[in-house]
């Protein structure tokens, strides 16, 4: 001020500090196939507007990736005058859960045959294939089967497929009995009916058995009956012994069919039965070959494969036999027509009048003409009704030449090594496989397998890519360049 003379001037230090922050990617989770949901993070700290930082999230995840866990990544733009930690987060695809739509069903009445017999009936399953494990064994997709007397304990479950968890185990249990052939009539002193099978030889526990001359029955010195002809129905013939009398009654069972013919490829069944003889007798029921068809306890006959067999019924020891042939028909829906990219066809089965898509997006249908996509490759299932009121299904596998024309066959005891090029395609075949089995890859960002069976190079790098063929599994290791 005016007066007054100024003063020497003095510093003082002033520091400001790096904003010191952390930037923490929130986990996020979805089911596979679904929509990739939006990224989100938290930014702790001290305060500074987000734009000058110039924070970016990013996942590998995508909406057709398989069920996994996925890096979610953060980066920024390196201010200087900022210290930042970035805490990555991780995006899991989750399958959807599988589940049992018919449960197996625990055969009852079964009797020990010589051979073995199928356990439970065949269930059905949602996401993937039910699978069926005999005590401690593995679990396979047959149904468990059993020879010797016994309690068996079937457990059972849904294998998910690659969109599907597996189903939680269930079991149950079943019996076979002893053989039907050990049961004979008992005869005691309240016994006053006894029924034979023509030709039947029975020990009478007791002596001194009489019998009044005859044509249908005699008795030997050893007190053994021996049955010769069948008695007129509601009439019998009297045995007795002092002041006791036991009715005869000798009966000709007889089946009502001798011989004929099953579809195994439609899942034909058939009940035997007699049409002829006493209700009461037990029957057992056998057949020559259970690989060509099986046959219950109660005379159900099941078609399994091709061939003849013979399903044989015991009475008393006694045996009267039916003379099975099976053919094997392949339903429709197992049939495959091949069609180029691009082309179509009229397909007519059985006077379909209209083919309507089921399953697949590699080919369209108009009335019976099937059009192939012009840029896809692979199969589609299609359904429709015939003149006979029966639905049919076709599929439709749609190939490109240039791709076919690379293609490499798998053997399942080798792994299979590859190198392409990125943007490259090969067509995989395995020469046990009618329809292509679906590989699942370690990294599809590097390579992937479409449904059709056809390797696709994406961009450099490894990646490992495996399916179950046949009950084992085959690996296709892919370096792309």
């Amino acid at each position: 001020e005016d007066g007054y003379l100024d003063s020497e001037a003095e510093s003082i230090p002033v520091e400001i500090a790096k904003a010191d922050i952390t930037i923490t990617a929130d986990d996020k989770s979805g089911n596979i196939g679904e929509d990739i949901k939006d990224l989100t993070y938290k930014v702790e700290g001290d305060p500074v507007p987000e734009e000058i930082l110039g924070i970016s999230i990013n996942t590998a995840a995508k909406a057709d990736s398989e069920a996994g866990t996925y890096p979610i990544t953060l980066s920024w733009n390196e201010n200087q005058n900022c210290s930042v930690k970035l805490v990555n987060g991780k995006y899991i695809i989750n399958k959807y859960e599988s589940e049992i739509k018919t449960e197996p069903v625990a055969i009852e009445g079964l009797v020990y045959t010589g051979v073995a017999q199928d356990l439970i009936t065949v269930g059905e399953a949602e996401g993937g294939t039910l699978v069926y494990a005999l005590g401690d064994g593995e679990f396979a997709a047959t149904v468990p089967s059993a020879k010797e007397v016994g309690a068996y304990t079937i457990r059972y479950k849904v294998s998910g497929d690659d969109r599907h968890n597996d189903s939680e185990e269930k079991s149950l249990v079943v019996k076979i009995e002893e053989s039907a052939l050990n049961i004979v009539p008992v005869i005691d002193e309240k016994t006053t009916e006894l029924h034979l099978v023509k030709g039947e030889k029975f020990t009478m526990p007791e002596t001194g058995w009489k019998v009044d001359k005859n044509k249908y029955l005699s008795i030997s010195k050893k007190d053994v009956l021996s049955a010769k002809k069948e008695t007129k129905a509601g009439e019998a013939i009297e045995i007795k012994k002092d002041s006791r009398i036991i009715k005869v009654y000798i009966h000709q069972p007889k089946l009502a069919e001798n011989k004929g013919k099953l579809d195994a490829g439609k899942g034909e069944n058939k009940q035997l039965a007699f049409d002829k003889g006493y209700e009461g007798f037990t029957v057992f029921w056998t057949s020559s070959d259970p690989d060509v068809a099986t046959v219950s306890a109660n005379g159900l006959v099941s078609a399994k494969t091709k061939g003849k067999a013979v399903i044989t019924a015991y009475v008393r020891g006694k045996a009267y036999t039916y003379s099975l042939t099976v053919t094997e028909s392949v339903p429709l829906a197992e049939r495959t027509i091949h069609m180029t990219i691009g082309t179509g066809k009229k397909v007519r089965v059985k006077g379909v009048k209209e083919w309507k898509l089921a399953e697949g997006i590699t080919a369209t249908a108009k009335k019976t003409k099937i059009t192939a996509s012009k840029i896809v490759c692979g199969p589609s299932v299609f359904e429709g009704e015939g003149k006979d009121g029966k639905k049919y299904r076709l599929t439709v596998v749609v190939e490109d030449p240039a791709i076919r024309s690379r293609e490499v066959t798998l053997n399942s005891k080798k792994k299979l090594e590859l190198t392409l090029n990125e943007g490259e395609a090969v067509s995989i075949r395995h020469m046990y496989m009618e329809r292509q089995p679906f590989f699942k890859s370690s990294r599809p960002e590097v390579a992937f397998a479409s449904a059709g069976g056809t390797i696709v190079a994406n961009r450099a790098g490894k990646a490992k890519l495996s399916a179950k063929i046949n009950g084992k599994t085959v690996t296709i290791n892919v370096e792309v360049k």
